[in-house]
């Protein structure tokens, strides 16, 4: 027991500070508390993992979203995000607790498709505030069909920023049932009153079709009828494609020297047997032959130039292929006599060489356009560059092209 109460305050003040009484103290407390505390205790550590591991859920959706890659698969097990989860959660024990679980587990379809959605939704409110801060924006319109045969129109806002440079931003795909200019008038003012967009439009670019570029009841037209200065621009990468289209189909050179060379194409990549055979011939190093793309005309020169790189090999795929030509059909068989034609041979150089120079040209012209609205550059910028490739262009054409 204690006795010395003369100095009793001062061994009181000692004893509470020692830690034997703030032990007995503490025990003290938590039997009063009973297992409210303990329950609480417990409930916010689960809740300190929940939260771990719907981040790590929330992260991954974000991970493959930004790189374009499908969330769910043929069953949820094969999932990207399963998997995904799966391998980050060999690194972190609250994910792999968390999805060991036999209740919810934030992962179904549903869910999955809601954090998109937010995610989507807050990058649409980050580039808001870029169009706001502009103030005045031009737009980009485009329709099509996807592959299930629904058409899509892609919205997108042409600004200048505060260091006066331009940029491209992307809003989307749109549904619509209706392509007319009237349709898609709607569709648009619908769009800017979703993102509180008032229409101070400077300028429209559209292809040349007529719902959207019709000079009386077109989409420009309707338009300009609530800002008159909106104006109106063709796309000049479709006005390039349309001109080469113009301009491949009405010279019968050109016309028949690319019709020969895309059934040249098909003859080797559409067998799986010819195009092994022809991977025999080929050199080392040499591109593999690409196909004709059937809309952009400018990025034939891809085509025509790994026609060129492979065109010895091609003569002697085609000299040993009519070796056999009891086994093959009688076009195939044409089509290498044709080929193999010591005439053709030396008029085939002579336009492989003209319009491959004429294709590459058209091309670099339109990488120039397209790189320079990546950077995000001028238009002045974009002019000079394509005045300064076109003028090196003919001051060599003696010397290195022609």
């Amino acid at each position: 027991g204690f006795s010395n109460w003369k100095k009793a305050i001062e061994r009181f003040g000692t004893h509470e500070k020692s830690n034997l009484h703030r032990a007995a103290v503490s025990s003290l407390g938590a039997v009063k508390a009973g297992v409210n505390v303990a329950a609480a205790c417990s409930e916010a550590k689960q809740m300190k993992e929940a939260r771990s591991a719907l981040i790590k859920i929330l992260s991954s959706v974000q991970y493959l979203s930004c790189q374009g890659l499908s969330v769910q698969g043929h069953t949820d097990k094969e999932s990207n995000l399963n998997q995904l989860l799966a391998l980050r959660a060999e690194d972190t024990p609250d994910l792999k607790s968390w999805l060991n679980r036999t209740k919810y587990r934030w992962i179904s379809h549903d869910i999955v498709n809601e954090m998109i959605e937010i995610v989507a939704h807050d990058v649409l409110r980050t580039l808001m505030k870029e169009i706001h801060k502009a103030g005045f924006f031009s737009i980009i319109m485009d329709e099509t069909a996807d592959i299930s045969v629904r058409e899509q129109v892609s919205i997108c806002f042409h600004i200048v920023n505060k260091n006066l440079d331009t940029e491209e931003i992307f809003f989307g795909f749109y549904n619509t049932s209706d392509t007319t200019s009237q349709a898609l008038y709607t569709l648009l003012k619908d769009v800017l009153l979703r993102f509180d967009f008032p229409l101070k439009c400077r300028g429209q670019c559209y292809d040349g079709a007529a719902s959207v570029a019709g000079c009386r009841r077109g989409l420009q037209v309707l338009v300009q009828e609530d800002e008159p200065q909106a104006v109106y621009v063709h796309c000049l990468a479709h006005t390039v494609n349309l001109v080469v289209q113009d301009v491949a189909q009405n010279i019968a050179a050109c016309r028949n020297f690319l019709t020969l060379i895309r059934e040249l194409i098909s003859l080797v990549k559409n067998s799986l047997k010819c195009l092994a055979w022809f991977k025999e011939f080929q050199r080392a190093g040499k591109e593999t032959l690409r196909s004709f793309c059937p809309t952009h005309w400018t990025l034939r020169a891809a085509s025509l130039q790994s026609v060129a790189s492979n065109y010895s090999e091609l003569l002697e795929f085609l000299e040993e292929l009519q070796k056999y030509y009891e086994v093959i059909d009688c076009v195939t068989n044409s089509l290498c006599n044709r080929f193999t034609s010591s005439v053709f041979t030396h008029m085939t150089e002579i336009k492989k060489f003209c319009f491959s120079k004429l294709f590459s040209v058209l091309f670099r012209l339109h990488l120039l356009w397209k790189v320079a609205v990546i950077i995000s550059c001028s238009y002045g910028r974009k002019v000079k560059s394509s005045y300064y490739y076109l003028n090196n262009l003919r001051c060599s054409r003696y010397s290195v092209n022609f």
